[in-house]
């Protein structure tokens, strides 16, 4: 596959992912999706604000929304070669 049609697959994928979060934006499942894509995007910085923001919109909602977005900056953290801070 040539980086033109990479790039423009990336692009339909992020603009999806971006419009589910818009579509319901109370589902913190649609914050960790975009957040894995933008991983494997390498836009770390990106994937860390998105659960930030997740973080705190859903941390005291739900036991399982907070575990699942704290286990997501553990990703982008190792991903990113930040190891002690993916380990807390």
């Amino acid at each position: 596959m040539n980086n033109d049609k990479k790039q423009k697959q990336a692009e339909e994928t992020l603009h999806k992912l971006v419009k589910d979060i818009d579509n319901h934006p109370h589902d913190y499942r649609t914050y960790y999706d975009l957040s894995a894509f933008l991983i494997q995007l390498k836009s770390y910085t990106q994937a860390e604000e998105l659960l930030m923001k997740a973080l705190g919109l859903f941390a005291n909602q739900s036991k399982k929304a907070k575990n699942v977005l704290t286990y997501g900056l553990g990703n982008v953290y190792y991903s990113a070669g930040e190891f002690e801070k993916a380990i807390q």
